[in-house]
């Protein structure tokens, strides 16, 4: 899959297509190791940072989502961001949850980047023994990363420090004050939160000038939008959030959800071994159906299945069986 960055940017030279801005938010489910998450997208990060040096114009700007800054790929994937662009600015949306780890890596003026400079990084972005050993923890891979450690400057080291340190240090902070307040939420603090949230619509509309636009400039007739719900047509809010699950569960029940699944899975295939019956026949410690009516051994019956209705044995009838047992007529 990654190989398909190297087509996407040969295709857009091809045809000129470069871009003024590239942005990149991806990520891969970490949820059975989130504590790992950084090691486990740290390779797509890369993947997506390589694609926008392939594809920006000189002058051209990048987004790229990031998480937790602590493992020596990620500095140097910011690193790489830093020597490419004009501005290297790591930020946190003001609407993204502030007890997560996401964070933007955004930069500004691309300059340039020579051909054989971004094959030697599509080459990097395709040896799978790498990525593998990072993932898995693995000391020497951790220890080629992506750029010497002896081409990065003491300040940007210093630089790279004080950001990794002041993003993990806002996170804690509020994942300390979420467990405070999930045990005592006093209602003075309810209403000051409620307070900021209302003033956040306003604030963005005073920031932007946003008006109201005339009707003969509207692009969409006004039929066309749902005004049912208040005019809001974002399908997810529509609803009253406050009766509706959380479908996915915590990170503990996810875990212990996977544990179970494998504990199950192992004692179907011990139960296989020990005691085959007519349905399954264990072959390598895999359970493997059998054909129709085949007994265990010569001699042996198995119970014929029994047709569940009328329109089901005429059914099957139709097909060329015949009887209770389901034999070809």
């Amino acid at each position: 899959a990654y190989r398909n960055v190297r087509d996407l940017v040969d295709r857009a030279k091809r045809k000129q297509q470069v871009c003024d801005i590239v942005t990149a938010d991806g990520s891969v489910d970490t949820q059975f190791d989130a504590n790992n998450q950084e090691r486990i997208t740290t390779r797509l990060h890369f993947s997506e940072l390589v694609a926008a040096l392939g594809l920006l114009r000189t002058g051209g700007s990048l987004v790229l989502k990031m998480f937790t800054l602590f493992e020596p790929s990620s500095k140097s994937i910011i690193w790489l961001v830093r020597a490419m662009f004009d501005r290297c600015i790591v930020c946190k949306p003001e609407m993204s949850k502030p007890g997560n780890s996401e964070v933007y890596v955004i930069g500004l003026g691309f300059g340039f980047i020579r051909s054989a400079v971004l094959n030697r990084l599509m080459a990097l972005m395709e040896d799978d023994d790498l990525w593998s050993g990072i993932e898995a923890g693995d000391e020497q891979q951790l220890e080629r990363a992506i750029v010497p450690d002896g081409w990065m400057s003491a300040d940007f080291t210093e630089a790279f420090t004080k950001c990794s340190v002041y993003f993990s240090t806002q996170q804690t902070d509020y994942i300390e004050r979420n467990l405070r307040l999930f045990e005592n939420f006093p209602f003075e603090e309810k209403q000051l939160i409620n307070a900021k949230k209302r003033s956040y619509p306003t604030e963005f509309i005073a920031k932007l000038d946003l008006r109201r636009l005339k009707e003969e400039d509207r692009i969409v007739p006004a039929p066309a939008i749902p005004l049912d719900k208040g005019g809001n047509i974002n399908s997810t809010r529509s609803f009253p959030t406050g009766g509706r699950g959380n479908k996915s569960g915590t990170q503990s029940s996810r875990a212990e959800f996977r544990r179970l699944y494998d504990q199950t899975q192992s004692r179907r295939a011990d139960l296989a071994r020990e005691k085959p019956h007519a349905g399954f026949v264990p072959t390598d410690g895999i359970a493997t159906p059998r054909r129709g009516n085949e007994a265990e051994g010569p001699g042996e019956k198995v119970a014929a299945p029994a047709i569940g209705s009328n329109l089901s044995k005429a059914l099957l009838e139709k097909s060329g069986l015949t009887g209770e047992g389901l034999e070809h007529g």
